[in-house]
């Protein structure tokens, strides 16, 4: 028999033997460091810890019935996963992630709400697919094999012609999967996709966070985070695609009202930080 008894909780022993490799940008984490941001970055991150541990109650529900793989409960486990990594990358001060993570995000929801809107079981196949033949190429020997020898099994599964299916998937782009939905074109691109859920605020939206990403743009090169504006604008962003991402599935009265008056508390923190107060 142990002398003394002690109960301890996993979760709150972290490792920090990290943090001396981590390097401080104390100018993209200022902002972060206000009373009023980091209370309200405070509510956010115990949402999102509550809504983590709804996982169970999402594994129970039963799949879509043009989904009976329940291939997108994955994709909300991805989004998941990628919302948890991009609330973590703007409170590290990581902003220029947070802009290219926030961009992944935008095209999460933007293909997620494709397939979930037009509910066939055909277009998520096509998407299955497309993904599989288009890997193809870079892959060699056994791991091409067994990749192709899945792709004429699924073909099969599917009532597909095998070759005729890789012919298909092999020409146009990434969105090919697409073209049910989209006819007409010779390559499907983002910009296609928004136009045809009529998101064009959406759109541009990603082409602004497509700016950091890429290394031509002068209008994002230019001091893009001096002022706590700029900083208050991309925590806007990144809330409100975290917000449209968890919206693709069923909420819940109690979650959809959390998020309601994070939206609003977020609005009301505009122009309280102190160097709102002494500009």
């Amino acid at each position: 028999m142990p002398e003394r008894l002690e109960i301890s909780h996993a979760r709150n022993e972290k490792d920090h033997s990290l943090d001396d490799l981590y390097v401080e940008n104390f100018s993209h984490t200022e902002y972060q460091s206000e009373a009023t941001v980091y209370a309200y970055l405070k509510q956010v991150s115990d949402f999102l810890k509550r809504y983590q541990e709804l996982d169970a109650e999402y594994a129970l529900l039963p799949p879509e019935p043009y989904d009976p793989q329940n291939h997108l409960l994955q994709w909300r486990l991805h989004m998941r996963e990628l919302i948890n990594e991009l609330f973590n990358m703007f409170v590290g001060g990581n902003l220029f992630s947070t802009a290219a993570m926030t961009r992944t995000l935008m095209e999460c929801c933007v293909y997620g709400k494709v397939l979930k809107q037009e509910k066939s079981a055909r277009l998520l196949e096509d998407w299955f697919l497309c993904g599989m033949i288009r890997s193809l190429p870079g892959q060699d020997g056994a791991l091409r094999q067994a990749k192709l020898k899945t792709v004429y099994a699924l073909c099969s599964a599917w009532n597909r012609e095998p070759e005729e299916t890789i012919r298909r998937f092999k020409k146009g782009n990434e969105n090919e999967w697409l073209v049910s939905v989209i006819p007409g074109k010779g390559r499907i691109y983002f910009s296609h996709v928004c136009e045809y859920l009529q998101e064009t605020e959406l759109y541009q939206t990603y082409q602004w966070a497509c700016a950091f990403v890429h290394g031509q743009d002068i209008r994002s090169k230019m001091h893009p985070f001096t002022f706590y504006d700029s900083t208050y604008h991309l925590l806007t962003v990144m809330i409100s695609y975290i917000f449209r991402a968890i919206r693709l599935y069923p909420v819940s009265e109690e979650l959809e009202a959390e998020m309601q008056k994070l939206e609003r508390d977020l609005a009301a923190l505009w122009g309280t930080t102190s160097w709102d107060k002494n500009a």
